[in-house]
């Protein structure tokens, strides 16, 4: 993720995921619990970028599907 130029640090949009198992558990670096496929595509990720020319890597691992 990268943020270009920000107007007074107004916050970001959470960042949708898409194509993700709706029933699988992914790790996201960050944060402490696993979130559902689910979740990510519907609520998103929060990212926190607030000066001009920031940028980060989020990481997502998708945890053992015990379905499989």
């Amino acid at each position: 993720m990268f943020l270009h130029s920000n107007n007074f640090a107004n916050e970001l949009p959470r960042i949708r995921l898409q194509g993700l198992d709706e029933l699988t558990l992914y790790q996201v670096e960050g944060t402490e619990q696993p979130l559902s496929g689910k979740a990510l595509m519907e609520v998103g990720i929060k990212v926190n970028l607030r000066g001009d020319f920031q940028s980060t890597i989020i990481r997502i691992q998708k945890l053992i599907d015990e379905r499989e």
